[in-house]
């Protein structure tokens, strides 16, 4: 891998990175979403309170419904308001709220998914060829995929945040009447609860994102298994056997890894748990001797006891959020990273603008007179080693070390060589679709930081050994070729 994925992790899991994502969520969701998100937050404020609420209807309620045993309908008179407010914050929250929330979360995730799927693939329509062969950057758009579902879920967990931390402060206000000591017990648990969700959640993410790369090979072998290409080659030469215990030893060691970490999480997480009950239980004690000296009504006891497990249950929420916050604000760092990526058209200007001239575009050459000239090129692939990378190099050893020579007009040329020698990587140089470390390539004296883009696509082809066979009609694909090249505005079956 090219970095530590813990410091990967790590630079993005600090509370200020999680605040610039976060912002810079808004901001996206502000400009294409903003009424669902309005909406949301409105009603996770009132979902937030609503625990607080219900503890307070519901300790009136059975005190009124015992001040009223055997006063007939007086009595009755008298608990029917309180019978009406449990029912309708009931009613508010489980039937109404939720519904209205799923709605709007639904037509958010819509405009999110549009909005950011649209900058995506523009995004990787501009980038170099040499991003999608180098599997190190690779990763980064395979990290990126599905943006707006990145953004909804960083918004949507930020909400649930949102609400279970008024939950804990309201419901926390509820015993301070009572007694503080009760509140600070509550929200003291709350610290460790919340630093071990936040570290396991640092240690699952160091563990996916470290395992991306040794899981696409597992993914690669399992494809080679049952591709239906390469059903022939497996049968000609017998390769099942072998690959599927290739598969098998590599899966093993991934299932193993999960294991381990899954064990840490169990064992790490017993001390707060067993902290967590006893609070809890500790709590209903006091309660309870509150109660026998009359310091509380049977109704206040019963909803405070309710209130103890809506107060644990706010804090797992909140802690288990929290834990989710960073993981999701690292996919949209992500996402940040990738759309943040400097784009071709970017490299070119920068090269049309060098010893402060401006070049301008100019078309290809036709016909060719001169031909094609090579003139001392160098070529690297990006590297992956943290060595060269520390160096301050991101390249790492040339391919192509001071290649010369010319093409003349209709020359057949055939390149002779080893595997690895550059061969494809100078057809690719030739085709336009790397651009060489050093040197310059020419055609008919023109320089290829010169020639428009579009021409010079328009003017070369290739045919590759590992060719793409698109699955289009005859009529789809010639009008598919005309527009790519520039010579037709319409696709017509």
């Amino acid at each position: 891998m090219s970095r530590s994925d813990l410091e990967f992790w790590n630079r993005r899991s600090s509370a200020a990175t999680i605040w610039t994502n976060l912002r810079w969520t808004a901001v996206h969701i502000w400009a294409h979403a903003r009424g669902p998100a309005l909406g949301i937050v409105v009603i996770q404020v009132l979902l937030g309170i609503q625990p607080a609420l219900l503890i307070y209807v519901t300790q009136n309620l059975i005190d009124a419904v015992i001040a009223a045993a055997g006063r007939g309908s007086t009595g009755f008179d008298e608990t029917l308001p309180w019978l009406l407010g449990f029912g309708l914050t009931l009613l508010l929250t489980n039937e109404v709220l939720w519904k209205i929330r799923d709605a709007l979360h639904m037509r958010l995730e819509q405009n999110l998914e549009y909005a950011l799927g649209r900058d995506f693939l523009t995004k990787g329509s501009r980038l170099p060829l040499i991003f999608f062969e180098v599997s190190e950057s690779y990763d980064r758009l395979e990290r990126a995929r599905n943006s707006g579902r990145k953004l909804d879920r960083l918004f949507f967990n930020a909400m649930h945040v949102l609400q279970a931390g008024i939950k804990v402060v309201s419901v926390a206000a509820m015993f301070a009447p009572v007694s503080p000591w009760i509140s600070l017990a509550l929200l003291a648990v709350l610290v460790p609860q919340i630093r071990l969700e936040t570290a396991q959640s640092q240690m699952f993410m160091a563990f996916t994102y470290g395992e991306t790369e040794e899981g696409r090979r597992a993914g690669y072998v399992d494809r080679i298994l049952t591709g239906r290409g390469e059903q022939k080659e497996m049968r000609l030469f017998a390769l099942h056997g072998s690959l599927a215990e290739r598969w098998k030893g590599m899966r093993q060691v991934l299932r193993e890894r999960l294991l381990e970490q899954k064990r840490r999480q169990v064992l790490g997480g017993l001390p707060v748990n067993g902290l967590r009950i006893a609070i809890s239980v500790g709590v209903a004690v006091v309660l309870a001797f509150f109660l026998r000296d009359r310091v509380l009504t049977p109704g206040r006891f019963v909803a405070l006891f309710q209130g103890v497990n809506e107060m644990l249950h706010a804090g797992f929420s909140l802690a288990y959020h929290s834990r989710m916050l960073q993981r999701l604000s690292i996919e949209v760092a992500y996402v940040r990273e990738f759309l943040g990526l400097a784009e071709e058209t970017d490299v070119r200007t920068r090269a049309r603008q060098r010893d402060g001239e401006q070049l301008r575009d100019r078309p290809f050459p036709r016909p060719l007179r001169q031909g094609f000239a090579i003139d001392d090129v160098w070529f690297a692939y990006p590297t992956a080693d943290r060595d060269t990378l520390e160096a301050g190099n991101a390249e790492g050893r040339p391919i192509l070390r001071g290649v010369g020579f010319h093409l003349h007009p209709g020359e057949k040329v055939a390149l002779v060589g080893e595997n690895g020698a550059g061969k494809s990587t100078l057809a690719k140089i030739l085709l336009g679709l790397y651009s060489p470390s050093s040197g310059n390539v020419m055609a008919d004296g023109i320089g290829y930081d010169e020639i428009d883009p579009q021409s010079l696509t328009g003017a070369v082809s290739a045919a590759f050994q590992d060719f793409f066979n698109f699955e289009l009609t005859m009529g789809q694909s010639i009008g598919a070729g005309a527009m790519g090249s520039g010579k037709g505005t319409q696709v017509s079956d």
